[in-house]
């Protein structure tokens, strides 16, 4: 628990430093602020095949669309309840069905495409595997 100092420092150092999008979650949590405003500024991030960028999460710098990115966003819609029929929820879905792949049950976290921009070192997509690794970094996983 933060006291009410902390507090104030953290919400002060994300509203000069956050992005909207971090600001109107801000709000959201802890001054009723609006979840449309949330999803609205989370829109911003929502490519046209119904995928997020993948700067969303702050280790890449990749705008393309990532089923990395697309679970960020997912969390966030889920996190303001944002209805099934949310047309951002029905598009990510729908890109997410469009981008798995049968042959291994997988996403692959990241296209390879990403390693053009900067990006963590854990998010290196290898083009042998397709996976996304480093020493200690996370691995694409199987969903079942």
């Amino acid at each position: 628990m933060l006291s009410a100092d902390s507090f104030a420092r953290a919400k002060d150092f994300v509203n000069r430093t956050g992005r909207p999008l971090e600001r109107a979650r801000l709000r959201f949590h802890f001054e009723q602020g609006s979840a449309n405003q949330v999803i609205a500024e989370l829109a911003k991030f929502q490519n046209p095949d119904g995928g997020f960028a993948t700067y969303l999460e702050s280790d890449s710098r990749w705008a393309g669309s990532s089923p990395n990115g697309t679970r960020v966003a997912l969390k966030i819609l889920s996190e303001v309840k944002a209805p099934e029929a949310d047309p951002h929820v029905r598009a990510a879905v729908k890109y997410l069905l469009a981008n798995f792949d049968d042959s291994t049950g997988t996403w692959r976290a990241l296209p390879k495409e990403a390693n053009a921009a900067p990006h963590a070192p854990w998010w290196h997509v290898h083009e042998d595997t397709g996976t996304s690794v480093a020493s200690g970094g996370c691995r694409s996983r199987r969903f079942r």
